[in-house]
């Protein structure tokens, strides 16, 4: 314990002397599209409260080595952000320096990614259940987001061409609609294990692999709704009330997403009110997640008593 006080107590003499020696300089990513910069209150909703992957930059602006990652970091977060939460704490700023010290930074820029297991435990505060682990790839664009795209994990079912028809059969009312992927890929893909993170709870995900045209056949002999020459990858959502839908658009997150939210209602992604909130903390309407709900709140108070006028 003592070993740990005398080394944040370093810490802080190195970092005030470091932040009175250079003048006061913006955070790096104020207005970045795809990048949150964090503080104290809204570390943990956001890092905390995701099935996502969170890499987080901890940084100074007055340092060299933060100011030449930064065009790389932004890069990769513009393809990088479909698979990773990115997000950056500024250590120069008073509010952020203890918090900074409790996350054992020792330099900068130090990345650390916080990792959520796949199944969360009751008994265990929920912060205490990610891996954090320090950054240590390329700190490229490309070496990142590849990086990024490696720790989706994945929550979509194996399924067997001699169990499609069962399973295309196997819906009733009590079921939630099931999401089925046909490949002639052995693993999924990054984009699809993102998309059930996104829609965990509210659809169930399934992968079928084909290997040859005779296969591809009998797939398309039990599921008619498809274009009969079609192609792999495609999709299809067995519905309980609706049956089996195709979808027909591009093989790409934001469109497949859209269409998913026909059947199931995303908690995390684009479409997802989470996605709501952290826009809002980003662009300054609101200050936390907390302050989201006290406001949300409010405006359902004040839209019941209009009703009643």
């Amino acid at each position: 314990m003592l070993v740990l006080n005398i080394f944040v107590a370093l810490f802080c003499a190195v970092l005030a002397d470091a932040s009175r020696s250079q003048p006061k300089r913006p955070a790096f990513y104020k207005d970045s599209k795809h990048i949150i910069e964090l503080n104290p209150s809204t570390f943990s909703d956001v890092v905390y409260g995701s099935n996502y992957t969170t890499i987080v930059e901890f940084y100074a602006p007055w340092c060299g080595y933060c100011q030449q990652l930064k065009p790389e970091y932004e890069k990769a977060a513009k393809p990088g952000h479909h698979y990773a939460q990115f997000a950056a704490v500024n250590c120069d700023e008073e509010q952020n320096k203890q918090f900074c010290q409790s996350q054992r930074i020792e330099g900068f820029p130090t990345l650390l990614t916080y990792r959520p297991p796949k199944t969360f435990l009751d008994s265990t505060p929920r912060s205490q259940q990610y891996a954090v682990q320090t950054y240590e790839n390329e700190r490229t664009s490309s070496g990142i987001v590849r990086a990024m795209k490696g720790m989706v994990k994945s929550y979509s079912k194996k399924l067997s061409l001699l169990k499609l028809p069962k399973f295309l059969s196997s819906v009733d009312s009590n079921s939630l609609p099931k999401v089925l992927m046909i490949t002639d890929k052995a693993q999924n893909s990054p984009m699809y294990k993102v998309l059930a993170v996104d829609f965990k709870g509210s659809l169930e995900f399934f992968h079928l692999t084909i290997n040859n045209d005779s296969e591809k056949v009998l797939v398309r002999d039990s599921i008619p709704e498809i274009a009969e020459s079609f192609e792999v990858p495609s999709l299809v959502v067995v519905s309980p009330t609706d049956g089996v839908i195709a979808y027909e658009g591009e093989m790409k997150k934001t469109p497949v997403a859209e269409f998913l939210t026909r059947f199931g209602v995303p908690v995390e992604g684009d479409f997802s009110e989470r996605n709501e909130i952290i826009q809002g903390i980003k662009k300054g309407i609101y200050k936390s997640f907390k302050d989201y709900k006290k406001k949300a709140k409010k405006a359902k108070k004040e839209n019941l008593e209009k009703d009643e006028l």
